[in-house]
């Protein structure tokens, strides 16, 4: 490499440089794909999951109040038949 001439340096670097550039751009493709793969997965399953477990807890916290409603109405009807 001693006896290589500036120009044949200059050509063996750029062409490091090029080859460099292609492996990034390679890694970079492969990481696209690979983030496009996980989102249509959170989007197809598990948005639709989370969906499904909102509208549990909300059916939950309705249950649980007209259950407290029925309760206070029973106790009301029970305590104006004692007095």
């Amino acid at each position: 490499m001693a006896d290589w001439g500036i120009s044949k340096k200059l050509f063996v670097g750029t062409g490091a440089l090029v080859v460099l550039l292609l492996v990034s751009g390679v890694v970079a493709y492969q990481g696209s794909a690979s983030i496009e793969t996980q989102l249509e997965s959170v989007i197809y399953k598990t948005v639709p999951k989370l969906d499904k477990s909102r509208e549990i807890k909300e059916n939950a916290a309705e249950i649980k109040s007209e259950q407290r409603r029925v309760l206070l109405s029973a106790f009301a009807t029970i305590g104006s038949e004692l007095a």
